[in-house]
């Protein structure tokens, strides 16, 4: 855990104060049942809900919580919750917030994109009050809360993106290591959802270079597609030094 992070909390504690949160769910019912059981802790207070993409975006903006409690599937919104989450991660790039997904689904899209999107967390509905509560205690303090039935779905990551055997992400992970400084910068923005556009504008340089600097970086990894980029990167990124 980072030193600031430690101090944060500490201070936090010290101070009593609560951990601020903001519930996005389309379902009002749903939404109220979740605050309720989240404020049986005096550690918790629950700022605002918003049922909308459009309203949680502006009302995150407004209230800036500690974490936010995410839904995946956000009906009649015009975009989703995982592009919700890609949205305040780009905003909030000082990763202060934490984005804790409270889904009552788990399919390998939901799953992937929650990780191209940088999320904290990926709990399941069903999970019991007292894990929610944890899992909001958890990414506080820097921890990643993933329900053991998305584990399963990233354990199966290989597979799904047709990467065969651990031998070849471990060849990956050596592959890396090739990369050009620039390509590294381009490949962590590609993580980031960045199109090539963004990418260009970010680094200065032209969309058909970072084109180039893309195919490079998908060559030297062995990797298919800029999904495979993005979630390999995420799974990794612990282990990517120099």
């Amino acid at each position: 855990m980072k030193t600031d992070m430690v101090r944060q909390i500490r201070s936090r504690e010290s101070q009593g104060w609560p951990i601020v949160v903001v519930i996005v769910d389309d379902h009002p019912i749903a939404a109220d049942g979740l605050k309720s059981y989240l404020e049986t802790t005096s550690d918790i207070r629950v700022a605002a809900i918003c049922h909308t993409a459009v309203d949680a975006l502006e009302v995150v903006a407004a209230i800036q919580p500690d974490v936010v409690l995410l839904d995946v599937r956000l009906d009649g919104s015009r975009i989703n919750g995982l592009e919700v989450a890609q949205q305040l991660r780009r905003k909030f790039t000082h990763q202060q917030l934490k984005i804790l997904l409270v889904s009552a689904y788990c399919s390998a899209q939901y799953v992937f994109d929650a990780v191209a999107a940088d999320v904290d967390g990926y709990i399941l509905k069903s999970s019991k009050d007292a894990e929610i509560i944890e899992a909001v205690y958890a990414v506080m303090q820097g921890i990643g809360v993933w329900d053991r039935n998305v584990k399963k779905v990233l354990n199966g990551y290989n597979s799904i993106h047709d990467i065969e055997h651990d031998a070849h992400v471990r060849d990956a992970l050596n592959s890396y290591h090739s990369l050009t400084p620039r390509e590294k910068e381009v490949l962590a923005l590609i993580a980031a959802n960045y199109q090539n556009d963004a990418i260009a504008a970010n680094l200065y340089i032209v969309s058909g270079t970072v084109k180039q600097h893309v195919n490079s970086i998908l060559r030297k990894l062995a990797l298919k597609d800029r999904r495979q980029l993005q979630v390999w990167y995420r799974l990794n990124r612990d282990k990517l030094i120099g």
